[in-house]
């Protein structure tokens, strides 16, 4: 898991991450600070709700949201990620901008029995909730395989949804 989102983190770092996660074809032309469709922006309290709610704790990468190795990734301690601001914009413009919301529901991770009664399966059903709501289930932690979180889950089925990446065999079983 951890070896396809840095890959896929070095793909989208040239270009629009939140065109992307929205499903634009133009991505890849103009960069996540210059977007030409700019849905997420620093005077949008939705983002900086998600933003300031989105505390990860001691052992993640503040930048790329990846673990670290004393959380039993290989990402090291670094001020400057180079891959940073890239997953967290994603997961946010796909869930609060996505043209075909309910479409995170589609997330086998998200979909499971557990969503419907959550804060996030109540936001992508219609009801009210809050930017803040969808941070704190991003960062709550899946069984298998660890230690990844919910946001982690998410991106890598945005990945293969959007055929950045091909599904490897090993993680078949989580997002096919």
């Amino acid at each position: 898991m951890e070896k396809c989102c840095n890959d896929a983190m070095q793909k989208l770092k040239n270009g629009c991450v939140v065109c992307w996660a929205r499903g634009f074809h133009n991505w890849n032309t103009d960069f996540y600070n210059n977007c030409k469709e700019p849905c997420i922006h620093d005077s949008d309290d939705g983002w900086n709700a998600f933003k300031n709610a989105f505390e990860m704790g001691g052992g993640w990468c503040w930048g790329c949201l990846m673990p670290q190795k004393k959380k039993g990734g290989s990402h090291i301690f670094t001020t400057n990620c180079e891959v940073r601001n890239i997953m967290k914009p994603a997961v946010y413009a796909y869930a609060m901008h996505n043209k075909k919301r309910p479409g995170v529901s589609e997330c086998p991770v998200v979909s499971n029995g557990a969503l419907a009664s959550s804060p996030v399966g109540i936001l992508l059903t219609g009801a009210t909730a809050t930017p803040a709501h969808f941070a704190a289930w991003c960062l709550l932690e899946q069984p298998q395989p660890p230690p990844f979180i919910n946001v982690h889950h998410l991106f890598l089925w945005l990945i293969f949804q959007r055929k950045l990446l091909p599904v490897p065999p090993e993680l078949a079983q989580f997002f096919l």
